[in-house]
Formats: structure tokens, C-alpha cells, sequence
């Protein structure tokens, strides 16, 4: 029996090698929209740190309230343009996933295909050997049938044909 050929195998390999990359890039979207969120983050809690800062303190300059106003300004401007980058990396990030869910589609698919092509070798495998078992086995019983006959042919043949 020859071995199995799935006809599809090179584009299976293909479409593996596409989900993986679709995968990596999923992963370097993921670390993206978390840096873009550490940043947010970040400034959110260093505004907080600020705020309490300056209110335990007894007495604050006229000069560092007026930085820290234009701190607050700052850091708001960078919260505002941290979220609409967090709002491109999340729709990044939906995209990929369906382009992940698209390539993970079309690579199931195909390993379902080499399957059910792998499950029709076996079986056509099994009912080779099966008519082989079958052919060996008529053919031993042909062999003892003849042999058998020969023998008895072998037997009669001694037997003395009449006394005249």
C-alpha cells in the first residue's frame, strides 16, 4: 500500500505558519495597548501623588502652585491622548483577533480535511490487508484441497485392479 498523500498538506503547513504569525502579532497588540495603560496609569497616580502632596502640605508657594497647575495641565492632555491611543490599540486589537479567528478557521478545517483523508488510508489500508488475509487463505485451502486430492487419487491407484 502506498503511503498516505493529503494532497492539501502544503497549504495545511501554510495556513499553520499564518495562524502562528497572526498569533504573534495578537501578542504584539496585546503589549501595546498594556503599555499604552501602564502610561495612563502612571500619570493618573503621579496627578493623585500630587494632589496629596500638596494638600498635607502646611503652606505651598504661590511659584510651585503654579507648576503644579501647569503639571495638572500637562498630565491631563497626556491622560486625553493615552486614551484615544488606548482606543486605536483596542481596535487593533479586535482586528486581530478576527483575523486570528479567521486563520485559526481555515487551519481547522484543513486539519479536519487531512484527517478524514488520513481515516479513508486506514481504512482502505485495513481491506487491503483484509483481501490479502482472504487470497492467503483461499489459497492454502486450494493448495490442501489439491493436495488432499492428490492423495487420494495417490491411494486408489494402489488399490489392484481386479484379478483376472
Amino acid at each position: 500500500m502506498k503511503k498516505l498523500q493529503f494532497s492539501l498538506e502544503s497549504a495545511r503547513r501554510w495556513q499553520e505558519k499564518q495562524f502562528e504569525i497572526e498569533e504573534a502579532r495578537l501578542q504584539q497588540v496585546n503589549a501595546g495597548l498594556n503599555q499604552v495603560r501602564a502610561q495612563r496609569k502612571s500619570i493618573e497616580n503621579s496627578i493623585l501623588e500630587e494632589g496629596r502632596r500638596v494638600s498635607n502640605a502646611p503652606a505651598v508657594a504661590a511659584p510651585e502652585l503654579a507648576m503644579m497647575v501647569q503639571f495638572r495641565d500637562f498630565a491631563g492632555r497626556e491622560t486625553r491622548r493615552l486614551a484615544t491611543q488606548e482606543s486605536t490599540w483596542e481596535k487593533r486589537l479586535f482586528e486581530q483577533q478576527q483575523r486570528l479567528t479567521a486563520a485559526r478557521k481555515k487551519l481547522e478545517l484543513l486539519n479536519r480535511l487531512r484527517e478524514k483523508a488520513q481515516l479513508e488510508w486506514r481504512n482502505a489500508f485495513a481491506k487491503e490487508q483484509e483481501d490479502i488475509a482472504a487470497e492467503l487463505f483461499l489459497a492454502k485451502r486450494a493448495r490442501q484441497t489439491t493436495h488432499s486430492a492428490a492423495r487420494a487419487l495417490s491411494a486408489s491407484s494402489e488399490i489392484p485392479l481386479g484379478s483376472e
